[in-house]
């Protein structure tokens, strides 16, 4: 019945657990916010969205989509698709490109969101870059919608375009730019071989329209671009400079150099078509009317955010703080990233605040980690009913609950030194790759070209065309990438990069314990292995000319890269610049991930494996002492049944020598319950048969002095009249009559009617009837009528008590009552009456059952200091004897009656009569001769109407 329980409880357990799990699953974003903390914390956020109900951003280095409300309340999030989703959907009729079987393999691809615009139905249109493997060169380039509930929507389809970075001299920069929404319609704006084109998607028609085109400025280089029609734009450069329709400079860098505060990016307009940019140099949010570009407004500083916010922002260097990807909502709301985290700023920035979780979304953070304690509970209840439960009843089940755990951690310990021995060769191997590539490239590199960059607009420069030159020298086919950066006072500005495509003396400091940055190494020729390097040491080890390897996560993914030093050729312990060279990791990490998978299965199916061949012995073993255990219940059940062998197991080991032995054992134990039955037969003759019963002992455990009263118990004594006579005259005839004829009836005659042989006298027994008295009486006339001497029966009902006496060394069983006694006064008294069967009149009349021993009231009777009401039972007499009784039955009990009430004369002469019918009735006579005494003499005033009786001795 437990274990069945135990059954259901698992089950329940084990459902309930599935259950909550996949819920848990399914909800898994909550894992990672901490309820107390209520501050949207992002993971590389690089891209804010809005319209007037919802906002979006685009986190986790461009590969998710995160959904609020403008309250901040989490609607969902959206993975990057895979290309085998995005081939599914149907392509717009314009659409130059499609996805064929041949470029449906997902592995082979890197998939970010670039860019997204809300479509002012709580709907998303997103930009999607296509790169290859290593993250580094741009294959295709990809517009898809998503729905109010965040799925793709197959209806509007999938524009692709293939990027051909052959015809573009860009390996990664991508051509679609401007991605908003023109009143209700969608538009991006691309540049194609110098023209820029706005293109309008009509729903009419599916498709996009070009609706404006315009000739690129020639040396403006392009980097952003807004405005849904050409006189109404406003574009930045790699200059950094903001312009409006005509080259109209907005934003000019005057005399810049590096630490100048002049340099745009981030562009954005709100309905009054002021412009809004970030200044990463002055770190700030900045505003100008395109009307009067000399008025520009700083908005808010990154110094300022911190002090309203009253934030710090720790493992990170005070000078590499700055705001990233501005955004301005329809409603005036400029919305910046600011670390890991989302700021909403009012127009004039007096405003500011984090984007917060609303109480619904705390109030589900809460209940997801109570889930989760939930979940904990309920393991630890499943491993308490597993291990303390049910493991200790079986075997098997504690080769699952033991050896399962210890195998599953040996193999995941072994799995986990494969990957990460894995994960160092590989690591190595890349690290290794990287510095060859830093160490050829610091010869191809001219260092006096450094000198040359002075700020942004030199973009395009000689110095950057010098480096340009250098570094395309070094054929990599988009394997890695390769930057310069000019270093001055600890400080690395980057100042090149192989695509043109970074921000111009955008920095970083080279002594640093930003936590961004991580896993530095360097090479240890002499053990040839890579040690860590301390990151506030960068710096000495590369005035050291070493090349130092780390890794790094931004808003692109995470690099590993090498740096090298550049020194001045003129002065050679001068170090000028950095050389830097890199791949992206997702290649490598799907492969180690790949790898991990494949391990974890292959090490699985060992473990299941050994853990079935496990089993499967324990099986085949545990069979045997199952049978082992069905013969020890088969033995305990049935202890008396003999067999010649209770186990066949001819096995040498030890299960097959503990069945030999359990044979041997059952044979033993065969042997000493036949001993012990007969020694048990032996006690019974010498002792009650139901001593044990009444006594509640086994007759081996019986002590000196045992007692036990017994109540209402039925004492039936008789004797054969005149044996010791008999014994005289021919003692072997007397015992065999006392041995072969009476006792044997005596006996069986007791115990048919439930009885049993308390004791034997020296003619006669002591028996006991636990019934009612009517079996004595049974058992009492059943001995009569096969007698054939006379034998004189007492019967009396009274509590007694059971004992065992005698020594130490010799014990007997004993009847210690006065009920005894008084039954053996019974029994003396019929010898005295010539009558066969005396009973007390309190026990014959307890006998209420309806064929009733035929009896005749004898009255008051005193004996021994004692008054006895008396019954003279003479079923047990003779035929002749109980027919003449059953005559003067009614004479005789009047005769009693008046004897009793004094009445002698009256007395007197019933007894006459019934002598006269019957001349052997002794009591008769015995009353005659009282009642004519007491007529003649008269009794004494506290006589109590009894007939005086005295035995001989």
């Amino acid at each position: 019945m437990k274990r069945k329980r135990y059954r259901w409880r698992v089950s329940l357990l084990l459902l309930a657990m599935a259950l909550l799990s996949f819920g848990l699953w399914w909800e898994n974003d909550f894992y990672t916010k901490q309820p107390w903390e209520n501050k949207v914390v992002l993971d590389n956020p690089t891209r804010v969205v809005a319209d007037t109900d919802w906002l979006y951003v685009i986190s986790n280095s461009k590969r998710e989509l995160i959904k609020f409300d403008r309250n901040g309340t989490w609607q969902y999030d959206i993975d990057v698709p895979q290309v085998s989703d995005l081939a599914d959907l149907t392509p717009t009729l314009d659409s130059p490109d499609k996805f064929n079987a041949d470029t449906q393999q997902d592995d082979l691809y890197y998939l970010k969101f670039a860019d997204a615009t809300a479509d002012h139905n709580g709907g998303l249109y997103t930009y999607l870059q296509v790169m290859d493997d290593k993250a580094l060169t741009l294959k295709y380039e990809v517009l898809c919608h998503y729905t109010a509930d965040g799925q793709l929507d197959r209806d509007w389809g999938v524009y692709i375009q293939k990027y051909d970075s052959k015809k573009t001299g860009a390996l990664r920069s991508g051509t679609i730019k401007g991605l908003q929404m023109s009143k209700t319609h969608l538009m991006f704006i691309n540049e194609d071989s110098g023209i820029m084109k706005w293109n309008k998607f009509d729903e009419t028609i599916h498709q996009f329209k070009t609706l404006y085109q315009m000739d690129v400025p020639a040396n403006l280089y392009i980097s952003e671009v807004i405005g849904d029609k050409p006189d109404s734009m406003v574009y930045a450069t790699m200059q950094g400079t903001v312009y409006k329709p005509g080259g109209v400079p907005l934003y000019p860098l005057s005399n810049a150099v590096a630490g100048d505060e002049t340099y745009a990016e981030s562009i954005q307009q709100d309905a009054q078509k002021n412009v809004w940019f970030l200044d990463p140099y002055g770190k700030s949010i900045k505003q100008l009317d395109p009307n009067q570009p000399d008025g520009v407004k700083t908005v808010l500083t990154v110094e300022q955010a911190e002090n309203k916010l009253g934030l710090k922002i720790a493992g990170k260097h005070r000078n590499d703080l700055a705001f990233n990807r501005l955004t301005v909502a329809p409603d005036g709301v400029a919305m910046v990233i600011f670390e890991d985290h989302v700021l909403l700023v009012s127009a004039d920035g007096a405003d500011v605040h984090m984007l917060k979780y609303s109480d619904r979304v705390v109030i589900e953070q809460w209940a997801y980690w109570a889930a989760l304690a939930v979940l904990a509970f309920m393991f630890l209840w499943l491993c308490k009913t597993l291990y303390v439960d049910i493991m200790p009843k079986s075997i098997i089940l504690k080769q699952v609950f033991i050896l399962f755990p210890i195998i599953a951690v040996c193999m995941l310990g072994l799995s986990t030194i494969i990957q990460v021995e894995f994960k160092e060769i590989s690591d190595s191997e890349v690290r290794r790759s990287m510095e060859y590539v830093v160490k050829d490239a610091q010869n191809l590199v001219h260092p006096e070209q450094l000198q040359k960059i002075l700020s942004p607009r030199d973009y395009m420069g000689e110095g950057y065309q010098a480096l340009f030159s250098d570094v395309k020298a070094e054929e990599r086919d988009g394997r890695y990438y390769l930057m310069v950066h000019k270093v001055k006072n600890d400080r690395a500005y980057s100042v090149f990069e192989d695509d043109n495509d970074v921000r111009m003396f955008e920095s970083f400091q080279l002594t640093t314990d930003a936590d961004d940055l991580n896993s530095c190494k360097m090479y240890n020729p002499e053990q040839d292995i890579y040690e860590d390097v301390d990151k506030q040491l960068l710096t000495p080890h590369l005035q050291e000319r070493k090349i130092i390897t780390c890794k790094s996560t931004d808003e692109d993914g995470t690099w590993l890269f090498a740096l090298g030093p550049l020194f001045d050729h003129s002065d050679k312990t001068k170090m000028v610049g950095v050389f830097e060279a890199g791949v992206n990791t997702y290649s490598s990490d799907q492969q180690t991930w790949y790898t991990e998978i494949t391990t974890v299965i292959i090490v699985t199916g060992f473990t299941l494996l050994i853990l079935g061949v496990i089993l499967l012995v324990t099986w085949l073993q545990l069979r045997r002492i199952t049978l082992l255990k069905e013969s020890v219940s088969q033995l305990r059940a049935n202890p008396e049944e003999k067999r010649s062998t209770w186990i066949e197991d001819n096995s040498q080991d030890q299960v097959g020598e503990l069945g030999r032995q359990f044979n041997e054992m059952a044979a033993s134990i065969q042997e000493s319950i036949e001993k012990n039955k007969e020694l048990r037969d032996a006690y019974k003759r010498y002792f009650p048969e139901n001593l044990e019963t009444y006594l509640g002992k086994d007759i081996i455990s019986l002590d000196l002095g045992d007692q036990k009263v017994l109540q209402n118990m039925s004492v039936l004594v008789i004797n054969i009249r005149d044996f010791r006579q008999g014994v005289n005259h021919d003692p072997q005839a007397s015992y065999d009559l006392l041995n072969n004829r009476f006792l044997v009836h005596v006996s069986k005659a007791v115990k048919d009617h439930g009885g049993m042989i308390a004791k034997f006298l020296e003619a006669g027994v002591i028996a006991l009837f636990p019934e009612n008295a009517a079996n004595a009486y049974a058992a009492a006339v059943k001995m009569c009528n096969r007698f054939e001497v006379p034998v004189g029966i007492g019967i009396h009902r009274g509590d007694i008590t059971l004992g065992v006496i005698g020594a130490d060394d010799r014990l007997d069983s004993a009847l210690i009552s006065e009920q005894v006694i008084l039954t053996g006064t019974l029994e003396l008294l019929t010898d005295h009456f010539q009558v066969t069967l005396l009973t007390t009149k309190s026990t014959y009349e307890s006998d209420v059952s309806e064929q009733k021993p035929n009896a005749r009231y004898i009255g008051k009777i005193a004996v021994e200091g004692r008054v006895l009401e008396l019954y003279d039972l003479f079923d047990a007499d003779d035929k002749a004897a109980r027919l003449l009784k059953s005559e003067t039955k009614p004479l005789f009990e009047e005769g009693v009656m008046f004897f009793t009430h004094g009445r002698f004369y009256d007395a007197r002469e019933r007894f006459v009569e019934v002598m006269r019918r019957n001349p052997q009735d002794l009591i008769a006579r015995l009353y005659f001769y009282q009642s004519d005494e007491y007529r003649r003499t008269g009794v004494a005033l506290d006589w109590d109407g009894s007939l005086s009786v005295t035995l001989r001795d």
